[in-house]
């Protein structure tokens, strides 16, 4: 009876950071535009229980029914565990997204929908 999850997505240019971001990296697909995802978060009692993967895999259905062909996500590598909303790459591979910038600190990772 308790919320345990929580995400923020929305189309690309609700999110300025991101737009910035995708404009450094110019090997990023410009068309389709993604969809992102930019936290998901369980809370502290609730972690380890795959609530966040299954938010993950509903938030993914929802924006392809509502016909967005990508999503992005920038997480933070070498945050502390639970520091950031952006999760870990690691996170979101098991999620079926995958490395599409290779960047040291902020890779971007992308699932395509449909």
């Amino acid at each position: 009876g308790e919320p345990v999850a929580y995400a923020q997505f929305g189309p690309l240019s609700a999110y300025p950071r991101a737009l910035r971001l995708r404009e450094l990296y110019r090997q990023l697909p410009v068309s389709p535009l993604p969809a992102v995802i930019t936290c998901v978060a369980t809370t502290a009692a609730a972690r380890q229980r795959g609530h966040a993967r299954r938010l993950v895999e509903a938030v993914c259905d929802d924006l392809a029914a509502r016909g967005f062909a990508a999503v992005e996500a920038y997480p933070e590598v070498g945050a502390r565990a639970n520091a950031t909303s952006g999760a870990t790459p690691a996170f979101w591979e098991t999620v079926g997204f995958a490395v599409a910038v290779d960047d040291r600190r902020f890779p971007v990772m992308r699932r395509e929908l449909g």
